[in-house]
Parts: C-alpha cells; structure tokens; sequence
C-alpha cells in the first residue's frame, strides 16, 4: 500500500509573496538544524523569498545581525541589542516593500555574478573552463586550479598550477594577452575582441 503524496503549502515551490510571518520564521529557524526533510523544505521556500527581496549585502547585514541578537547576553549592553533590533526591522521593512521590479534587479545580478565566476582556460594545449575569483589575479604562481576540459568531466588530475594557465579571449576563445581594465575578470586578445563584446560584457562589468 502506497502512502499519499505530502501536501506542499501554497507558495512552497514557487517561492510565493514574502509575509512577516515569514520574517520570524527565518529569525527563529535560521542557524538551527531542521528535524524533518518537510521543515527543510519549509525553511528553504522561506529563505528563498527572504533571498528575492534583499540584496547580498543586506541579506548579509541581516542574517548577522539576526545572529548577533542569538548570542546577547543578559549582561551585554541594552545599547548593543538595541542596534541589532534597529537595523533588523530597517531591513525587514525594505524586505516587505520591494517590488518586483527590485527583486528582478537583485536576481539578475546574481546571475551576473555567477555567470562571472568561471573562465575560460588553456591548459598544456587543451582548452576548458577553471573557477575564477577576484583572488586568482593575485594568487601565488604555485596555487593550483581545477580545470574542467571541454572534452571530458572533472577528475583529480586537472588541477594547474597558475602558472601554467593561459587565459582565453572571451570573445574569440583564443589565447588572451589583457583583461578588462574596469572589473578584471574577463581576458581578451586585443582591442578589437574587446570591443566587438562590449555590448554583452557592458551588463555583467563591475560598475
């Protein structure tokens, strides 16, 4: 005998409109363990439109202030708590008025970002794509990075010393000479690939 399928609250897949009640939940549960898969579920549909409606930086700002009310004492400053409880309903109130205009922007730029967080590599004359980070430029010549090769998955012996890779043009996915000299992480092998991607590279270059 098969067992019926568990009801999903409404809202819970799609993510659904952020409520107060959603912003206690979220203060209440978050940094602790979930006891059931169902509670998981519930926590991260809630995590989810706290996320829509607040940028890194303020989710951020929130999460740790949120945090730091968790670990006061009755002994700490009345002062310090206070802070915490100011710029927590600060935050809560930006939360529960962004439009959907906002949100998009705020998901948009974190698909820039993550679009942003890989380049293209050669690797001993095989091309693929590395991690990247705003570290990577100033990493010691000996620090190594996985490298995905375009002809086969990830296994433990792709791992390059820094040194040994080549950028690609993002452009034309040849060996690059220059980076954008705005947001420093994308390469080009010349002026001419770099302005020909301008139009597409213009949405995701650090402002």
């Amino acid at each position: 005998m098969f067992a019926a399928p568990m009801a999903m609250p409404a809202g819970m897949l799609d993510g659904g409109t952020l409520t107060q009640g959603d912003l206690e939940d979220y203060k209440r549960r978050l940094g602790e363990n979930s006891p059931t898969p169902l509670d998981a579920l519930q926590f991260a549909s809630v995590s989810m439109r706290v996320g829509k409606a607040l940028s890194d930086k303020d989710l951020k700002l929130y999460n740790s202030a949120i945090f730091s009310l968790k670990e006061q004492t009755p002994g700490d400053r009345a002062a310090n708590m206070q802070t915490c409880q100011n710029q927590i309903a600060e935050l809560e109130e930006k939360a529960l008025s962004c439009s959907d205009r906002r949100k998009e922007k705020i998901g948009n730029k974190r698909d820039r970002k993550a679009r942003g967080g890989r380049v293209r590599v050669n690797a001993s004359g095989r091309k693929g794509t590395t991690g990247w980070s705003l570290a990577m430029g100033a990493a010691q010549s000996g620090t190594s990075f996985q490298v995905v090769f375009d002809d086969e998955g990830p296994s433990d012996d792709t791992f390059y010393p820094l040194g040994d890779l080549t950028m690609l043009c993002r452009n034309c996915d040849e060996n690059a000479s220059s980076k954008c000299s705005n947001c420093k992480q994308v390469w080009y092998c010349g002026r001419d690939c770099q302005k020909s991607d301008w139009k597409t590279h213009k949405k995701d270059c650090k402002k």
